[in-house]
């Protein structure tokens, strides 16, 4: 592969060191951190990288053990990545040769290989990012920077971070809007509508949200008592959720809406719960009797 041998190929320890140390070129530390017979300075090759698909190629690259020769490198290679979608892939990947090598326990025969999975390498290495980039937003003073990150940054809680400090106040109250209509995690829905106060953004929120869990704790912070008996009375009857559907139907107060759920709802749950709630008891009776009957 080399007619003429590198330096950092050289048997004598020193020199290839030396000659590892040296280098800068990301081609050639890239063939170090692959081929390089020494663990060490094939690790040490890895931490001069600086090439995001050079660091990538490493990272993936699992050699066919499920525990290899390379296995130490692509560890330290996923520490170097600061891409959070490639970390993202890494951290969810499905590859049967994650697995690498983090000491080695015991004496003489009975030494064991103590392992960690490179996916918890990824999802630490994307920890510390994160909390980078939240250090990194609370430093910003810039508002139309701010704006910016507010409205476009990739993840929720920069962008709730970000909206915190915004002096544009209608302007935080409609990322918060979004977040709590958009966002996949309950905990950074729930911090988005802890934020809103307008009145317009909450119903937005109430109507609109993705997750029945959102559209009721908007619904529940709203002035305006009939728009919150809707929301609850659609989350009651169209959830898949079960907990969501009760937990809707345990906020109705309307007794022509329970009447309606309790008679009308596709899910038995709602219906019961509904009619446990009806003032008029031989109507909850026949709900209790129809519920019997189709047995569902």
């Amino acid at each position: 592969m080399w007619p003429f041998k590198p330096a950092w190929m050289s048997k004598d320890w020193k020199k290839a060191l030396e000659a590892v140390s040296q280098l800068t070129d990301q081609k050639e530390l890239a063939n170090v951190a692959q081929y390089a017979e020494n663990v060490r300075l094939r690790k040490l090759a890895v931490e001069k990288l600086s090439d995001p698909k050079i660091l990538t190629a490493l990272a993936k690259n699992g050699r066919g053990g499920w525990i290899d020769s390379n296995s130490d490198v692509r560890k330290k290679a996923v520490e170097k990545l600061s891409d959070f979608a490639v970390l993202s892939d890494i951290a969810n990947s499905r590859d049967c040769d994650r697995y690498v090598c983090k000491w080695m326990t015991g004496n003489g025969m009975a030494l064991t290989a103590k392992t960690i999975d490179l996916r918890d390498v990824a999802r630490e290495r994307l920890r510390e990012l994160r909390k980078k980039t939240l250090e990194d937003v609370e430093r910003v003073t810039n508002q139309a920077l701010l704006a910016d990150i507010a409205q476009n940054a990739e993840h929720s809680d920069v962008r709730l971070i970000a909206a915190d400090k915004l002096d544009d106040k209608a302007l935080a109250q409609e990322v918060y809007a979004s977040v709590a209509k958009n966002e996949v995690g309950a905990y950074l829905r729930k911090e988005a509508i802890e934020r809103l106060t307008d009145p317009n953004a909450l119903a937005d929120v109430a109507r609109n949200a993705t997750h029945g869990g959102s559209r009721l704790m908007a619904a529940d912070k709203l002035d305006d008592k009939a728009l919150a008996q809707e929301v609850y009375a659609h989350v009651a009857k169209n959830s898949e959720d079960q907990d969501m559907r009760m937990a809707a139907v345990k906020r109705l107060t309307d007794p022509e809406t329970l009447t309606d759920i309790a008679q009308n709802a596709l899910y038995s749950d709602v219906r019961l719960e509904a009619a446990d709630r009806l003032g008029d008891k031989a109507l909850a009776q026949k709900v209790y009797a129809d519920v019997a009957q189709r047995g569902k």
